[in-house]
């Protein structure tokens, strides 16, 4: 085993249980972030009964909460220099809900979690990788509007506010790569997966015969995923977003630069961060 530390938010089930057995299998020191410690242990039990010698602790933390996310980011400074950070956690909502926040809870979670972490971690991660894993097809966004991530005028599965969550983190994560070129920032879309997420009641009725039948299993998304951020080379600058294992162009309502500043501007009025 080495000392090489990677952080994975959400890895309870799904995609970020599978991500942390790889980093283990390949010697990683593993830090889940869940929010429940309890639901953590089978997964930490499997990893060490398949891992004999692997390293694996959880830090807990509610993502929909902005002093719990500051908290578990200040107990990770503490373990020193963080090699990888997988952002992994998302939900997916079946109706309209508000974090006590006030803002509605796919833009909580799925954005400005990702946001926060980005901000308080990037000064114990010079030289490391932040990668964003994000499902549902950014591409299928309509024009991102940065004042209604907050306050949606409208609520539909999947392909309302959750999309636009979604492909906002992703403008976020190119942002910070040129806010903070010691880090390499990288978003990583594994295609459609089986896991807990997929199979609740935010996904269209329509979709969900397609998911049992089509779908992979959270170990092939997490084999993409950890392939993805491994890859190196010019093909794979600083803010890629990877597609299909090939870094892709981000769609133009991500890619362009007053997007993506007025995000951040809307990152720190949300967060104070």
């Amino acid at each position: 085993m080495n000392d090489r530390l990677v952080v994975i938010t959400g890895a309870s089930s799904g995609i970020g249980a599978a991500l942390a057995t790889l980093h283990a299998a390949d010697g990683w020191t593993v830090v889940m972030v869940n929010r429940s410690v309890e639901r953590s242990q089978p997964v930490i039990d499997a990893i060490t009964r398949e891992v004999p010698g692997a390293s694996v602790d959880v830090v807990q933390a509610d993502l929909a909460d902005h002093e719990s996310i500051t908290e578990a980011a200040a107990a990770l400074r503490e373990r020193g220099h963080i090699d990888r950070f997988v952002n992994n956690a998302g939900v997916l909502m079946g109706e309209r809900v508000d974090s006590k926040h006030g803002v509605e809870m796919s833009a909580q979670v799925n954005t400005l979690a990702p946001y926060l972490f980005g901000r308080l971690l990037s000064p114990v991660m010079e030289g490391g990788t932040y990668a964003l894993v994000t499902t549902g097809g950014i591409s299928r966004a309509k024009p991102l509007n940065v004042d209604e991530l907050a306050d949606p005028p409208t609520f539909k599965k999947l392909f309302g506010p959750y999309v636009q969550s979604k492909t906002a983190a992703t403008a976020i994560m190119t942002a910070f790569a040129r806010e903070y070129p010691g880090v390499t920032f990288r978003s990583v879309e594994p295609g459609a997966v089986k896991t807990p997420m997929t199979s609740g009641d935010g996904m269209p009725g329509w979709l969900v015969p397609l998911r049992n039948l089509f779908f992979s299993t959270p170990e092939k998304g997490a084999k993409k995923v950890y392939d993805a951020i491994n890859a190196t080379g010019p093909a794979f600058p600083n803010g890629s977003y990877v597609q299909g294992g090939k870094p892709r162009a981000l769609p133009s309502v991500a890619s362009a630069p007053a997007v993506q500043d007025a995000l951040l501007a809307w990152g720190r009025e949300m967060t104070g961060v």
